[in-house]
């Protein structure tokens, strides 16, 4: 994705485009749950199965990043300068030296770093009791899930750093990143290294076409998606209620599942003192179907559900959501000791989206992301 936001500015120009724009969140997932009857939480990843569970007043999670494996495989489009996210220490080292690119068609600079000695904090997946003891969990340099309790996790900690990498690839093609892992007193304990792949197109997704039409625009070449401009008659929008959705994968990249909601409109409770009707933009759905709406399922709280997704399957033909996002704001009141006084607002937006959540997997990485795009339908 690119550096910059594209909120701002951009955002009125996306309000009035049906674009596939840059994904809403894309996360690897680790899935959160939260069962209110036995105040236990679980935490799974998805790819490995690996479980950490804990009752509220037993343990807390800190960092779910940490459960996953170390990901040693990151994407850069040929012939642009492009950062990856920072490189971190774990508790058992101070800092990483020596950045060196394998080939002289892949330059590294070092864009951003930081690094500090006794002081702060060490970084840790979650603490739980264990036996009667308060454990912290962790990672150690070579990717292991370590614990100890926070005494000898303090002491074993003697400082931290982070890095970010910028690269600038000359030719396509696959190359080495390696670094040296420092202690404390100065030695290096581990030879590191990440794996850098330079094509033409980054992106997960290669295209997504609704109705003949490829929605996943990239109009400078960069492999990125782009905002179109309604106004200038250059957008990418549609009036077709309904056709055919085809999503397709870049090498490297499975699609497992494809899902879609609509915008979410639910009766609210009028505000004190007034009588009538208002919307508001979630609702409380019984997700897990235990009778209750006070858990937490699959890192979505059954309490203020703003999506509800169905599956569909790729190349088959997907009706357009007709709901527009604004009637989320929709009432209409009357005052409980005077009915002459009233409020009443009705939206009439052009936009309705669509929104359609692609899980896919990253074969590098041996990870299971999602993307959440929008797909905008225009109705005049």
């Amino acid at each position: 994705m690119g550096k910059f936001s594209r909120m701002g500015a951009a955002a009125l120009v996306a309000a009035l485009s049906f674009s596939m724009v840059a994904p809403i969140s894309a996360n690897a997932e680790i899935m959160k749950n939260y069962d209110a009857a036995t105040d236990t939480y679980t935490y799974c990843n998805e790819d490995t199965n690996e479980v950490v569970t804990f009752k509220a007043d037993e343990g807390k999670m800190e960092d779910t990043s940490l459960l996953y494996i170390e990901k040693k495989v990151y994407y850069v489009n040929v012939g642009q300068y492009m950062e990856i996210p920072s490189i971190y220490t774990t508790p058992d080292v101070v800092k990483f030296t020596g950045f060196k690119s394998s080939s002289k068609n892949l330059k590294l600079r070092m864009y951003d770093s930081f690094e500090a000695t006794n002081t702060g904090s060490p970084k840790y997946a979650y603490y739980k009791k264990v036996d009667g003891k308060k454990l912290y969990f962790y990672r150690d340099v070579n990717g292991n899930m370590q614990s100890a309790e926070w005494d000898a996790l303090k002491e074993m900690y003697k400082g931290s750093g982070w890095y970010r990498l910028q690269f600038y690839a000359k030719k396509p093609g696959k190359y080495k990143v390696n670094f040296n892992a420092v202690n404390a007193q100065g030695a290096v304990v581990a030879n590191k290294s990440i794996t850098i792949i330079a094509k033409a197109d980054t992106r997960a997704i290669k295209s997504i076409t609704f109705a003949g039409k490829n929605v996943l625009k990239d109009t400078d070449g960069d492999g990125r998606d782009d905002y179109r401009n309604y106004y200038a008659k250059t957008g990418n929008y549609t009036t077709k209620k309904k056709g055919k959705l085809v999503v397709t994968a870049n090498k490297g990249y499975k699609i497992k599942k494809l899902e879609i909601s609509s915008a979410v409109v639910a009766a609210d409770k009028p505000d004190d003192g007034w009588e009538g009707t208002k919307n508001k933009g979630t609702e409380e759905v019984d997700l897990n179907g235990n009778g209750r709406t006070d858990d937490v399922v699959n890192g979505q709280s059954e309490k203020s559900v703003n999506r509800v997704w169905k599956t569909i399957k790729n190349k088959k033909t997907l009706k357009l959501s007709t709901t527009s996002e604004d009637a989320e704001v929709d009432y209409s009141l009357v005052n409980k000791k005077d009915n002459s006084k009233t409020k009443v607002r009705k939206t009439n937006g052009i936009i309705h989206p669509t929104f359609l959540r692609v899980t896919y997997y990253d074969t590098k990485n041996k990870r299971t992301v999602r993307e959440v795009y929008e797909l905008w339908l225009l109705k005049k």
